[in-house]
């Protein structure tokens, strides 16, 4: 089937949402179909609806086997129309070498050379970089093992090995959400223990012996949005200096946390940094990297901290 220009992506993004959490039933029953796409199209004269109903009901194969009940037997290929500017972006993105950690070899291959065959103009070359760090390229292995246990919800067994040389054996955790750090290039998984009691994060590279183990019971499996929720610590606010292109450099620096900055008068910023408590010393090393060019305006115990901190700092 094929949805040309006018099914605009926003008119079956509903239908295709809707669809998705009723077939996951594994059958569908011909009324509530007809409801899902109608009422979910966002189409007030169900012009969209109707054609798309239509279509993808000549061109499926159903299995009648229960009274008025579809169970699908063929896939049904839905193509939709990118804009110009999402080819660029996917033809983009495909070029990264890190697109070979989510796809196999014959399918990025097929990809590239299906996108070749459009003869795109090379628009990203108007995008600059900003100075990133190269991606590193973890173990594809490694990456693989870690997503598909996240996927599935099983634990992972590793052994991490620590930035001072700790080295922590065939530990059995739970796998929350991979991480890349656009400004070191790296990956970064983060995780809990097999109580679920915090959340840790680890350097990916570190990680060997990488194993998905069983399923994780539904009533050990952390609820990540709560756990994070709770580990929310009062944000930062920083003075950055304009001298030695300072400003630039710690926009970049601090991507990796939910950061806003507001210019101001003289060239500096201010930044607002919202961070994790498990972070908090990672933070304090990476504003002490700057010297007297940042400087921490609130709250007065990261402040104290701060204080603290560079009193048994080892220079």
């Amino acid at each position: 089937m094929e949805l040309y220009h006018e099914y605009q992506n926003r008119y079956i993004r509903g239908i295709i949402k809707a669809m998705n959490r009723a077939v996951d039933a594994g059958k569908i029953s011909t009324y509530d179909f007809e409801d899902i796409v109608y009422q979910s199209a966002d189409d007030p004269e169900h012009r969209i609806g109707r054609a798309f109903l239509d279509a993808f009901m000549e061109s499926a194969v159903f299995d009648h086997s229960e009274k008025y009940m579809l169970k699908p037997v063929i896939p049904v290929r839905i193509s939709l129309c990118p804009t110009a500017a999402e080819y660029q972006w996917l033809n983009h993105a495909l070029q990264s070498p890190l697109a070979a950690l989510f796809f196999e070899d014959a399918d990025l291959t097929a990809l590239r050379s299906a996108l070749a065959e459009l003869h795109l103009p090379d628009l990203m070359r108007h995008i600059e970089s900003c100075g990133n760090a190269a991606p590193e390229i973890p173990d594809p292995a490694v990456f693989r093992t870690v997503l598909q246990a996240i996927r599935q919800g099983r634990f992972l067994r590793m052994t991490n090995t620590s930035r001072s040389g700790a080295v922590y054996a065939e530990q059995t955790v739970i796998p929350l959400k991979l991480e890349y750090d656009l400004a070191s290039g790296k990956w970064y998984l983060s995780f809990c223990d097999a109580d679920a009691s915090r959340p840790i994060r680890a350097y990916l590279g570190a990680l060997s012996d990488v194993s998905a183990e069983e399923e994780i019971p539904a009533e050990k499996r952390p609820d990540l949005r709560e756990m994070m929720q709770a580990k929310k610590a009062e944000p930062v606010i920083l003075r950055v200096s304009p001298e030695k292109n300072t400003p630039e450099r710690a926009v970049r620096f601090f991507s990796q946390y939910n950061t806003a900055a507001l210019p101001e008068p003289d060239g500096g910023l201010r930044m607002e940094i919202r961070y994790y408590t498990f972070d908090a010393e990672t933070l304090l090393r990476q504003i002490i990297s700057f010297g007297p060019y940042v400087q921490i305006l609130s709250p007065p115990d990261m402040i104290a901290r701060m204080r603290e901190f560079l009193r048994n700092y080892p220079y």
